[in-house]
């Protein structure tokens, strides 16, 4: 590997074509496996970190950590392909084109309670699998949370989160964010699997009105402004409340003991809101004519998927939705239009996205 701030040509087997981004960990480069014609990601130890006090130390547990979570094999989780050293310790992941969620919180849209609870179930997807296999996430939070365009949510970062703060206060990074972390996190106290549950609550709040939750407030006055989210129902209020209560317990013994448990609580929400689904408010496309993308009725409701639809029709749902979710409009229409039997019903699922 090359040292300075230019980008390597090659680690290990891999052509590194550009850098994506930088942490507190380290780098990530866009890269390929000619050998196999695999576009992959690769995340590089930062050097700083190589040297310091700890440094022979953390590439050891930087290692490891990666051999933990290449255990991790989930649709919801960026998969980890490979790792090694290279002149500096490296973990070779998927690479995956989506949104970060960061990003979308950056816009000027709300995330209706449909899409924050659709989110939200499919990130404790990921750590449900994780926590199975011993892995404890520790850096949940919406720059490690990424959007695909067919609705699918992946996790990244596995394998590096979990490394031990002790090892990097010498160098003056903490891993894990604490504007996310668990009391427990932000206090040096051991955390666990639970300490990933009140992140995910943070998360869950925050997509829902748009802040975090202030450590300078209790509790009840952190959920007592759910009340000012124009976007939600009193009844959705009523519903979230008891939910994000257990979710954000400072003592862990009152939260969400499992992902499991988190999910049926999540899933009520999406449960109740299907009842509540209407087109009435969804604006229908210019030009309407149901024959124009519809050729012939599916046998069963299933049956479609979105590249049955016609690309002018999606385009076109796509601009009309944007007004109101922004960013996240391509995304919903293409996951909804896999399940719609016909256009009316992909409007009505639509609509619950509208906040």
């Amino acid at each position: 590997m090359s040292s300075g701030h230019l980008p390597p040509q090659r680690i290990a087997k891999y052509d590194i074509e550009r850098i994506l981004g930088s942490g507190a960990m380290g780098v990530v480069y866009k890269a390929q496996d000619s050998q196999i014609e695999r576009t992959v990601a690769i995340k590089v130890l930062h050097e700083h970190l190589r040297q310091g006090e700890h440094g022979a130390d953390l590439e050891v547990r930087f290692l490891q950590e990666a051999k933990a979570a290449a255990r991790c094999l989930h649709p919801n989780i960026v998969t980890i392909f490979d790792f090694g050293s290279d002149g500096a310790p490296y973990i070779v992941m998927e690479f995956v084109e989506g949104i970060e969620l960061k990003a979308h919180l950056r816009s000027d849209t709300f995330i209706s309670l449909p899409s924050a609870t659709d989110i939200c179930i499919q990130v404790l997807e990921a750590l449900g699998h994780a926590h199975e296999k011993g892995i404890v996430h520790r850096d949940i939070k919406p720059a490690n949370i990424i959007l695909l365009e067919n609705g699918t949510v992946k996790v990244s970062d596995f394998g590096v989160a979990r490394l031990d703060t002790s090892e990097l206060t010498s160098t003056g990074f903490m891993v894990g964010t604490p504007n996310y972390m668990s009391p427990e996190g932000l206090q040096g106290h051991q955390v666990d699997t639970r300490s990933d549950l009140y992140s995910v609550g943070v998360l869950f709040y925050e997509l829902l009105t748009r802040d975090r939750p202030s450590r300078d407030l209790s509790l009840a006055q952190n959920l007592e402004k759910l009340n000012s989210a124009r976007h939600l129902s009193s009844q959705s209020i009523r519903s979230i409340k008891p939910i994000l209560e257990r979710a954000l317990q400072p003592d862990a013994k009152q939260r969400f003991q499992s992902s499991a448990q988190f999910i049926t609580q999540l899933k009520s929400i999406e449960d109740m809101d299907l009842t509540l689904a209407t087109t009435a408010h969804f604006p229908k496309p210019d030009n309407y004519r149901p024959d124009k993308y519809v050729a012939q009725a599916p046998a069963e409701a299933n049956a479609f998927s979105s590249s049955q639809w016609s690309d002018d029709l999606l385009q076109s749902l796509e601009h009309s939705l944007a007004r109101f979710v922004g960013p996240m409009a391509k995304l919903l229409v293409r996951k909804n239009s896999r399940s719609a039997s016909n256009l009316d019903q992909l409007m009505a699922n639509l609509t619950r996205h509208i906040p």
